[in-house]
């Protein structure tokens, strides 16, 4: 499904902190401890990212740049003791309670029960399961917030994850994308929320785990690039588009920190000692690929959208590229992410609140998926915030009746409009409903 991402400022924008002019992933993680990450809200001092003295404003930098990480994927400015966020944030930790108290290791095989490492699936969820105790740690209002148990609970599990299966050394296996983007992106906001939690053995450890882009002792695949910009493609794996921005296709030339794909391929060498002092010295060169867009520092009401292509041969993702009517962005906003492709007669869209757009509607935050062929179409709903609060949705197209939907989902009225109420549950279930069109 294609992605929407949005970056927006969640608070009055400060003093400005020192940035490093070119940082990566492993130097977030890996950079000292003197900028400490604190769990309490930065005072003053620490919120104007001031340096300690000047030989630590490179750590004091990563420092800035931890902290801004975590308020982007904890929030920031809700009060943990109201509606809507308090029983949001009880949840959380009735569930962090939960798996920690199941957490199980069990050689190659798993590190909670039920979740095996084999299809890799199970490893995706692993990370998630310790992403959702580190949040418990780390935010109010969760019944766990800086508990040394939650914490001691979380920390040895990536450990049992980058030791027995998420390394280097280990041959993929199954879907590509738990792989390269599911479970190293919940890795690295773990280590990161963690970081100052973490031996530097550990970080080490959790970059080895991160670096999912690994292409081997002979940089084999080739990478090819569109002139424009718009589009790359890596042979064997699949492609990148970068989509036309704003409403109804509508692009925007002036893209955040300039426009188009940037690259970059290079040969990293090291050896297991590195991270460990009882594993082999023997040192070893493996290529890396990297793809990103350039939004520049802390961009402010700046966005993008981009098309993630698994399998797709060079002339698919070129040819995708080229038609930009194919896929059409209908929101891109802190109220609703939705996209269209007429020629499948697909709409997909993730509110994050009660709003319209276009042909939909819903009372509460939900994501949906509509799919009309000829004089049917379905509708699948399922509410992620797993509240199990009853949701409503229409869709604005006439209906003439509903062939089947589930027990969950309650007919309220067809013709002109469908206009449904589902009861959602907290499982974060699909619920289904197919109908024919007027």
């Amino acid at each position: 499904m294609p992605t929407a991402d949005r970056t927006t400022s969640l608070r009055p924008r400060e003093a400005p902190s020192p940035v490093p002019p070119v940082w990566s992933i492993r130097a977030l993680l890996l950079a000292s401890t003197s900028g400490a990450l604190s769990l309490a809200l930065p005072t003053p001092e620490s919120a104007s990212g001031n340096p300690a003295g000047a030989g630590d404003r490179a750590d004091a930098a990563y420092a800035a740049l931890r902290r801004r990480w975590l308020d982007l994927q904890l929030g920031t400015g809700y009060d943990p003791a109201a509606e809507p966020d308090a029983p949001r944030l009880a949840g959380t930790g009735r569930l962090a309670r939960t798996l920690r108290d199941s957490m199980a290791p069990a050689g190659d095989s798993s590190l909670f029960p039920g979740r095996r490492f084999d299809p890799p699936s199970g490893i995706t969820a692993s990370y998630r399961g310790l992403w959702t105790m580190t949040q418990a740690f780390l935010q109010p209002g969760t019944g766990w917030t800086g508990d040394t148990t939650m914490l001691a609970g979380v920390v040895p599990g990536p450990d049992h994850l980058s030791e027995r299966i998420h390394n280097p050394s280990t041959t993929r296996y199954g879907n590509r994308w738990e792989w390269r983007i599911g479970s190293p992106r919940l890795l690295t906001d773990t280590v990161t929320a963690l970081h100052d939690e973490l031996t530097d053995e550990r970080r080490h450890a959790a970059c080895a785990a991160v670096d999912h882009r690994n292409r081997g002792e002979r940089p084999a695949a080739p990478l090819t690039t569109g002139r424009d910009g718009r589009w790359a493609h890596l042979g064997g794996h699949g492609g990148w588009v970068l989509l036309p921005d704003g409403p109804a296709g509508v692009d925007r030339t002036e893209r955040p920190g300039g426009s188009g794909l940037r690259t970059l391929r290079e040969a990293r060498t090291g050896a297991w000692r590195d991270i460990n002092t009882t594993s082999t010295p023997e040192r070893r060169s493996r290529h890396y690929q990297t793809v990103w867009l350039d939004h520049g520092t802390d961009p402010v009401n700046s966005s993008y959208g981009y098309i993630l292509m698994p399998g797709a041969s060079r002339r698919e993702v070129a040819d995708s590229a080229a038609d930009r009517a194919w896929l059409e962005i209908l929101d891109n906003s802190d109220i609703c992410q939705s996209v269209a492709v007429c020629s499948l007669g697909l709409t997909a869209a993730n509110f994050w609140r009660a709003a319209a757009v276009g042909a939909l509607t819903v009372t509460s935050p939900a994501s949906v998926v509509v799919r009309r062929r000829g004089r049917t179409a379905t509708l699948h709903i399922s509410e992620p915030m797993r509240s199990g609060q009853p949701l409503e949705l229409v869709w604005d197209c006439p209906v003439g009746r509903v062939l089947c939907a589930a027990p969950s989902v309650e007919v309220l009225d067809t013709g002109r409009r469908l206009r449904l109420r589902v009861t959602p549950g907290t499982a974060g279930a699909v619920h289904g409903c197919e109908v024919a069109t007027s």
